[in-house]
Formats: C-alpha cells, structure tokens, sequence
C-alpha cells in the first residue's frame, strides 16, 4: 500500500532506476507520479588518477604487472560474497597474478578469510574494512566485482568505479545492467552463477587490451548519464515542469 499511496501524496516522486520505476507501476503505482533520476556520481572526486593509482598498488604490495581485483561493501551473503570468494579462489588456482583486496566488513569477512588460509591464498587477498575514500582504492584496481544475488534498484558502487576508469563484472540483477553498458564498460554475469563468474575473472585478467577498453569507455559513459550536473540539471527541469 506504501508503494501505491505514497507516490500519490507528494507532486514529484523520484526513484534511482527503470527498474525501480518499473517495479512500482507493476506494483499499481501511477506512471505519472513516478520519475525516474539517477544516483549523481560526483565525477570530481571519482576520476582515474594514475599517480593515487601507482600509490595505493605499492601501499598493497601489487606489482605492476599483477592484476587488483576489489570489492567494495558489505562482506554478506546477500552480496554475493560467497560465490565471489569461491570465484575468485578458482581464477586464483589458474592465475598467479591475480590478488584481491576487499574493502568494507560484514558477517561473512571472517568465514571468508577461514576460506582464504585454507585454500592458500591469504597472502593474495587484502582486507581493508570500511573508507571513507573509496576512490582511493577504484583507481588502483584492474576490475570491480560486484556479484549481488539480491535485487538491486542501482549499481551505485559500479558507477563510482566506472568513474574512476575501472572496468566492472557485476551481477545481471534489478537495476544493475542500468549502471553499466555491457561488453562495453564490464561484463554482466547471472547472480549466484559462480562458474560464469570465475570464468569472466579470468577473461578480464587475460585480455589487457579487453580491460583498457572497458576502463577508458567507463568515465565518458557515467559523465554523460550520471554526472552530479547532469542529474541536477534534470532534477531543477522536473521541479520547473
């Protein structure tokens, strides 16, 4: 009923996605009493940084020529967290260039770091906790993993790391796809698939010019759809209609 009602007793009523927008109708809200308006990704913080890139790689002991996977958010199983460990420990038996640092905490992070010594990949894997500055680890990594087996109205964490020019695998779930553009800025994968999801590491960790492509597209696509201008321009047009 909130659904429905609410969207009713307010002039504008904004959701974050398509998905989301659609989601409501389907729910019985009006489609004119929802709009859609994206997340704004503050593109002046979140940018590729060559040098914050080079300095957060030798603060983790990454050499150049080894390949950073990360995560970002909550270590919890509606996350996806545990066919990310299990995934990304496969690509690690296949990969010895492969490391991970995992940023944020979580019911899970002790299970997977459990995980992590008993497959013998400690060492590969770095946990960080929370930061308050996220970019500082986006711009040193290779690729963003964000594996959610729950549905999401937006990607916001893919975004940011699009931003900041890293290439993203993400689930194929809500309104995920909607911050992303597939094959052209990361790869989507089904949720909770965690061959599919190992077998796109591995894909990304082996194909140099595949990453680059994928990272020089991302900061373009999320100025010209997610940008902070952008989406106040559009949110000051709605309030003037």
């Amino acid at each position: 009923r909130t659904r429905v009602l609410l969207p009713k007793l307010v002039e504008r009523f904004f959701v974050v996605s398509q998905f989301a927008r659609n989601e409501l109708i389907r729910c019985g809200a009006s489609q004119a009493d929802i709009t859609c308006l994206y997340n704004p990704i503050d593109t002046q913080r979140f940018h590729p940084d060559s040098i914050a890139r080079a300095a957060l790689r030798a603060r983790l002991g990454v050499a150049n020529q080894e390949i950073l996977a990360g995560f970002v958010g909550r270590i919890e199983p509606d996350k996806g967290v545990c066919g990310l460990r299990d995934a990304v420990f496969n690509a690690m038996d296949a990969l010895p260039q492969l490391k991970m640092v995992w940023v944020g905490d979580g019911i899970a992070k002790n299970e997977t770091m459990q995980l992590a010594e008993a497959r013998g990949h400690m060492q590969r894997n770095m946990f960080v906790g929370w930061s308050s500055a996220p970019e500082e680890y986006y711009v040193g990594l290779d690729m963003l993993i964000a594996p959610s087996i729950v549905v999401e109205t937006f990607g916001r964490v893919i975004a940011e790391a699009q931003s900041c020019g890293v290439p993203v695998i993400a689930s194929n779930i809500g309104g995920v796809p909607e911050a992303m553009v597939e094959n052209r800025t990361g790869m989507l994968v089904p949720p909770g698939d965690a061959v599919q999801l190992t077998q796109a590491i591995i894909t990304l960790s082996m194909n140099d010019a595949l990453r680059m492509q994928f990272a020089d597209a991302g900061p373009q696509f999320i100025a010209d759809n997610f940008s902070t201008a952008l989406v106040c321009k559009e949110l000051i047009e709605i309030l003037l209609m």
